[in-house]
C-alpha cells in the first residue's frame, strides 16, 4: 500500500517484523564463516556489497578524509539507488551518510532501529573480534518511512587520519 508516495507497511507486517526481531538477538556473521550469504540475501548482491566496501576502504587507506567527498555523489559508484558507502569513526560518529546528511558529525552510538536496538553497538562487538562482518537491523530503505530487514557489511580500515567503520548495505531483495 502506498501512502503519500510512500510504501507503506500493514500493522500486521511491522507486528511480526517487531516481534521477529526482539525476539531474537542480533544477527552477525564475522567475515570468514563458512557457508552462504546473511539469509535472503542473493551471493550476488552479497559480493557487489562486499566488493564496494572493500574498494571504499582502500580509497579510505590510500586517501583518508580526501575520499569522503566522492563516496556522497548520487549516481556514483558509491551511492546508487538504495545502495551507498557510509562511514563512521571507531567512536561512531557519522563521517559519511549520503542518504541522511543530517546524521554526520553526530554520535551513532545509541541510534537506534526499529525494534529499539542500538545497532552501532552491535557493529563495535562484531569488530572487537573481527575486521569486517555483516550484521542486520530494521531501517527504511532511502525515500521510504517503513522499516525493513537491513543486511549490511562493515570493515574497519585504517586511513592516514585514523581508523574507521566503512560499510554498505542491502534489503535482500534488490
Amino acid at each position: 500500500m502506498k501512502r503519500n508516495g510512500v510504501r507503506a507497511l500493514s500493522f500486521r507486517a511491522v507486528a511480526v517484523l517487531l516481534a521477529v526481531t526482539a525476539s531474537a538477538p542480533a544477527m552477525s556473521v564475522a567475515a570468514g564463516d563458512p557457508g552462504a550469504p546473511p539469509p535472503g540475501v542473493s551471493r550476488a548482491q552479497a559480493a557487489r556489497v562486499e566488493t564496494l566496501v572493500e574498494r571504499a576502504a582502500a580509497q579510505i587507506a590510500r586517501r583518508g578524509v580526501r575520499a569522503f567527498p566522492g563516496f556522497r555523489v548520487r549516481g556514483s559508484r558509491w551511492y546508487t539507488g538504495h545502495t551507498y558507502v557510509f562511514v563512521d569513526s571507531l567512536e561512531m560518529v557519522s563521517l559519511v551518510n549520503p542518504p541522511r546528511p543530517q546524521l554526520e558529525g553526530r554520535s551513532v552510538l545509541d541510534l537506534k532501529d526499529a525494534s529499539g536496538r542500538a545497532f552501532h553497538r552491535d557493529w563495535l562487538k562484531l569488530l572487537e573480534t573481527a575486521d569486517s562482518g555483516w550484521t542486520s537491523y530494521l531501517w527504511p530503505r532511502p525515500g521510504h518511512a517503513a522499516p525493513t530487514l537491513k543486511w549490511t557489511f562493515i570493515r574497519k580500515v585504517a586511513g592516514p587520519e585514523g581508523t574507521y567503520v566503512v560499510g554498505s548495505g542491502t534489503y535482500g531483495t534488490e
